[in-house]
This record gives structure tokens, sequence and C-alpha cells, in this order.
């Protein structure tokens, strides 16, 4: 509907209702008003029987009826309505048999002779004369148009909702693997999304994830976590959503589509970034094992657990023999080489169950859940033969060293788990007085 359109349609509907209130039919008015607009509106008039006596050429176009198959025919007989849409029809006739001075208005649909759904704005006046209802008149506005858009940004809205629900249940993980076991529970947070694309979503993602935290990681920085958003993320995201939105013809689908990249993008560089900055704080940067902050809380929660199901837990301590003539000799970036190498080899010599740690300069420990004193004796001879007997090659240089271990356990020693690592740490002492490359069980 153009602007004069609508004012045209505006001014005359204040006609016609000023004619009503006179007890005046102005058949100029609507004859004027339809000659403009009849494939929108159209305007009709029938007895207190509902029997048509009146109607214009809009209703073939809104309703697929020509006006010689209405006249005389009952209004709602000839359109098929639904029960519920009648029963809002009629309740607005009663309120005009109270109020007969104003026009009544409803928004209201019924189902066209090709099966589907029209939406219509019905505005009903009552004819009176001698105070008397003799029958009603009004405008019939075709709104279909603008109740599918007024639907379509409802969807869009709920999906909206729905989207900042799974942006919330993400943020509140810690990791992606924590996001990955979980995703039963995140899909069904997708609310109106197919699960099949919330799966699609949640899965494909992985692979950005693996490769921006290792950049990340790499990079010691946060920037290219955050720029994942405009390369990887957006990509699948607007892919993804645009299977949702395919069918919707409106701007809004730019719009959203933006909205919805930058919202699921966003939470999950947060939860990248989350992960990464944990990852920073519980792992040493040059040899990427643990720091000594897992100790505070999953050394910790290991030792409960032991404690109540009766399993045992060991502690190994390693020092690296000489290590300051290597610095010395070689020079400090070999040094840190040289730690790097040494745990590659401590992690390959434990289970994933295990943790290693980098608990000093040149000091590590090892955490070993469900083993014993001999297990842990075994390990540590094998970890001490292996340093021993292996020869490092380090830019060019042939470097050989020695390790000094001590071992402490829970049950045998000690239920408190600094006094475990206090006790590993004699042990060592005692490995290292006596003259170094030995293991030492804490006694």
């Amino acid at each position: 509907m153009s602007i004069m359109d609508y004012e045209d349609y505006k001014n005359l509907q204040n006609n016609i209702d000023n004619d009503t209130q006179a007890g005046v039919y102005s058949k100029q008015n609507i004859n004027k008003f339809t000659k403009h607009l009849s494939h929108k509106f159209m305007s009709y008039m029938y007895d207190t029987d509902y029997r048509v006596n009146y109607v214009t050429d809009g209703i073939k176009y809104i309703f697929g009826i020509l006006p010689k198959e209405m006249i005389g025919s009952c209004f709602y007989e000839k359109v098929h309505w639904q029960q519920s849409e009648l029963k809002k029809i009629r309740t607005l006739e009663e309120k005009l048999q109270k109020d007969t001075k104003r026009s009544k208005q409803i928004d209201t649909s019924f189902i066209d002779t090709n099966g589907n759904i029209k939406h219509i704005r019905m505005t009903k006046y009552a004819i009176v004369i001698e105070n008397k209802i003799t029958g009603y008149e009004g405008i019939i506005e075709d709104i279909t148009k603008e109740k599918e858009h007024e639907l379509e940004e409802k969807r869009l809205l709920k999906e909206l909702s729905c989207l900042n629900e799974l942006t919330n249940t993400i943020n509140m993980f810690h990791n992606i693997d924590e996001l990955l076991k979980n995703s039963t529970r995140v899909i069904s947070n997708g609310c109106c999304f197919p699960k099949s694309t919330m799966t699609k979503i949640i899965f494909d993602s992985k692979e950005y994830v693996d490769i921006f935290v290792e950049d990340a990681l790499c990079e010691n920085t946060s920037d290219i976590v955050i720029d994942s958003k405009k390369r990887g993320y957006v990509t699948t995201y607007t892919k993804c959503l645009s299977d949702i939105c395919i069918k919707n013809t409106y701007t809004n689908k730019i719009k959203f589509l933006d909205i919805a990249t930058e919202q699921l993008g966003v939470a999950l560089n947060n939860l990248i970034l989350k992960q990464h900055l944990e990852d920073m704080a519980n792992h040493d940067s040059l040899t990427r094992l643990y720091n000594r902050n897992v100790i505070k809380k999953e050394i910790k929660n290991e030792l409960t657990k032991a404690k109540r199901h009766n399993r045992n837990l060991s502690v190994i301590l390693i020092d690296v023999d000489h290590f300051k003539s290597i610095n010395d000799t070689f020079g400090h970036q070999t040094g840190d080489t040289v730690l790097v190498e040494l745990s590659k080899l401590f992690s390959k010599a434990i289970r994933s169950s295990d943790y290693a740690i980098r608990y000093g300069g040149e000091e590590f420990a090892l955490v070993l859940p469900e083993a014993s004193i001999n297990t842990a004796l075994e390990i540590s001879l094998r970890i001490k033969e292996k340093v021993k007997n292996n020869q490092f090659n380090i830019d060019k240089n042939k470097i050989n060293m020695t390790v000094s271990i001590g071992i402490s356990s829970f049950p045998e020693h000690s239920d408190n788990l600094e006094e475990l690592f206090k006790m590993a740490d004699e042990a060592l002492y005692e490995a290292k007085d006596s003259g170094r490359d030995a293991v030492y069980i804490y006694s």
C-alpha cells in the first residue's frame, strides 16, 4: 500500500464512521475507497439474518468469491471459518448491539478456496434505523502479508531467545571437551532449532576449536582466539542457520544471521578463551606440563577419592642432577630444550590418568592415582635408567644426564597431601645426598 493509498483509506474510514454515526449510509465513499484499494480491501453490508445485500469487487480478491455469488447468501456460510474465529466475529456483533454508535474491529482468519489460511482485519458498524439494528456494514482488509511478517518476526525473536539460552548454556562450560560431552543437554536448549542443525553447529565447530586453541597456545596470545569468530565460526554458523531461515524472505534474515553468528561465535570464543586462560593458569608455559596450581584442586580431589574408595595414591619427585652445569656449559636456551625433552619422556612413562607436573626450575612431580609404592618404584627406576642411557642431541650438542627421585605414598606415609609432597621431597634429598642417580622411598 502506498502512502497515498493509506491516507485515502484513513480519510475514507473517518468519513464512513461519521456517516454511520449520522445514520447515513454513503455508497459514494465506499465506492471511492474500493476503486483504489479493491485488491486489499472490500466493503459489505448484510441484514440481521446475515444475508448479503451489498458487496464490492474486492471480495473476489480476498475471499475468492464473485460478488454476484454472495448477494442474497449468508455471509458466514459462503466462507470457510474456523469455529474459534466465527465465535470472535459473533462476539464482535454482540458488542455492537450494546454500543451501536462506535465501530468495532478484530483481526481474524479463514481458509480460502485453495486451503490456505488468510488473515483479515474486519471493521464493522451497526446499521441503525429508528433505534433498531437492521443490519451491519463494514470494511474487510486483507492483512495476510502483514500477519505473515508479524509471525515471522515472532519466530525470529523466539529463535533469537533460544539462541540466547544456547549462548548462556555454552558459557556454563569450562572447555570444549566438556561442552561436547554434554551436547545432548546443549542441543535440547536449542528449542525451536532442529536437533540435526544444533548437532552440526556444536560438533562441526570442534575442528575450528582445536585449530585455534593450538594456535593460541603456540602464540601465547588470545588475539588468535578472539579473531576466530571472523573466520571459522561465522562460516559455520551462517551455513547452519541459513538452513533454518532459508524460507524467510524478509530483510530480518540477514540481520538475524548476523546476530546469530555474532552471539554463537562470541559464546564459543569465550569458551575457548576461558579454556585457554585456564590452560595457561594450570600448565607450565615451557614444558606444557601441569604446574603447581593443579595440586590445589585436581590432586587434592584425587586424594579425596583415594580415601573414599580405599585406594593408593603415590607421589614421585624428580630432580635433574647438575642441571646448573648444563645451563652454564650450553646456555639457558639449550637448558630449556633439555627440560622440554625430559617432560616428554616423563609423560610417556606414565598413564593418561596420571599427572606430570613441573614442580620447580629443574624439578618435576608425578602423581599416580591408584598406584602402590611398588608401582611407583617400578616407574621411577624405569625413568631413571631411561634418562641415564639416553643421549640427548640438542643444537648439535650431545648431552648426558641423570636424575634423582624420591617417592611417598598414601596410605602408607600420610593422608595429607602437603605432607606427602614434603615426604617425597625428603626422600629426594636422600637420593641426591647419596650421590645422585638414585631412587629413594620415604622412610
